[in-house]
């Protein structure tokens, strides 16, 4: 991937935002109770509370192909396991993958 500014990143992962829930942080936080949102090179990793499944937390990247990849996982304190991961997403598909893996509504 070439390199990003951090404002870009920071774009990119608004962007990310925008196409999994239709808004902005605070609409991530209403839907779902998000916390810990932070960007990543490029994309966001962030935090909600724990689902059925036991997921709550989610990383979304940018792939150099312009497709996205969700890994969902578990955190405990500080013991991640890695739960479920999909390839190769494109953007109309973050939310119902992310709603599907998760038991959590966004609209």
């Amino acid at each position: 991937m070439s390199d990003y500014t951090s404002d870009e990143y920071r774009q990119i992962a608004n962007i990310i935002i925008q196409q999994l829930c239709g808004g902005g942080p605070r609409q991530l936080v209403k839907a779902i109770g998000a916390c810990e949102i932070e960007t990543l090179r490029p994309g966001l990793r962030f935090r909600f509370p724990d689902t059925a499944t036991g997921i709550n937390t989610v990383s979304i990247e940018l792939t150099p192909m312009d497709f996205y990849r969700m890994e969902f996982g578990t955190l405990k304190r500080i013991d991640y396991t890695r739960v479920l991961v999909h390839d190769g997403l494109d953007s109309d598909q973050l939310t119902s993958v992310f709603e599907s893996a998760t038991g959590l509504t966004l609209a």
